[in-house]
């Protein structure tokens, strides 16, 4: 269980990072309960300082800035953002110094360049991330910082991540409509899918011994397998492994595993279930029962 001391040390990290936000936004945070002070605690591991504020940006976009369990799940967001943008942006790199038409200084110059488009950095940012005196942690920590300050204060590179996030939950609730399943949180979904699709697409193939169609990626495809095929495949009486108590005492997690050792989690709230009330014998689901779907070897 979270104890008051962890509780109050994660609202003054919090209190810090929101220095520059409305005093209605951080009341969202006084008084925390342990489920909410676990949750911001675990999003808060690896994010920047800048993170907060962007995710409150992106949770007024989607219109759950009050719920403070849905800007938890936006700081996550934008965690996941700056991976897959540094993820082109390393790609981008290696086009410009496989190059055979540009010189060094060319090929540093239109780096530097993609540095401020991308994150926009400074010329002294720029030059700190040329710097061979600071180290790779450091300078992934500055264009973390850099990135969540665009999110926060660039409308128009905001409005293409908020399309993107509008366009895939648009096809998640088609597709749930369709296959007539429910999942109540469609960020926490979203956050999850973009994550582990690719392992997850991949890992569907590789436990079925199936050969995978030529374009795996689509999004109609990534909804059914991660939806539908994985959940069939992976949650069954056969593959249960245990339940896990989460520290803020509110949530259980259930572990499961195939032969492949392909891991699947979902989630419950810690609450008492009556026999006659469970799902199966032992039970697949819990009333309330997510499934998170971290699927992963």
């Amino acid at each position: 269980m979270i104890v008051r001391t962890e509780i109050i040390e994660v609202h003054n990290d919090l209190m810090q990072r929101m220095s520059n936000m409305s005093d209605d936004q951080k009341k969202m945070f006084e008084n925390m309960r342990p489920s909410l002070a676990f949750r911001m605690r675990t999003v808060l591991k690896g994010a920047s300082t800048g993170d907060v504020e962007a995710a409150m940006k992106i949770a007024e976009s989607q219109n759950v800035a009050a719920n403070p369990f849905s800007v938890a799940d936006c700081v996550e967001i934008v965690k996941l953002h700056f991976s897959k943008e540094m993820k082109s942006f390393e790609l981008e790199k290696t086009r410009i110094n496989e190059r055979s038409d540009m010189d060094a200084a060319q090929k540093q110059n239109a780096i530097n360049n993609l540095y401020r488009e991308r994150f926009g950095l400074s010329d002294n940012d720029v030059n700190t991330m040329s710097s061979k005196q600071v180290s790779n942690k450091n300078k992934a920590k500055l264009l973390a910082d850099r990135y969540a300050n665009v999110l926060t204060n660039d409308s128009v590179r905001r409005a293409a991540v908020v399309q993107h996030i509008n366009e895939i939950i648009g096809q998640m609730r088609a597709y749930a409509r369709t296959e007539q399943f429910f999942h109540g949180d469609l960020l926490s979904a979203y956050y999850h899918v973009e994550k582990h699709y690719d392992k997850t697409v991949a890992s569907y193939y590789n436990e079925t011994n199936t050969e995978a169609p030529q374009n795996p990626w689509t999004q109609e495809n990534i909804n059914e397998i991660y939806f539908k095929e994985m959940k069939n495949l992976i949650f069954s009486q056969k593959n249960y492994q245990s339940t896990l108590i989460a520290q803020d005492g509110q949530t259980k997690t259930r572990i499961w595993a195939t032969d492949k050792k392909y891991t699947g989690y979902s989630k419950a709230p810690n609450t008492f279930v009556p026999y006659k009330d469970l799902l199966g014998n032992p039970p697949l689901y819990f009333p309330r029962e997510t499934v998170a779907s971290h699927f992963q070897k």
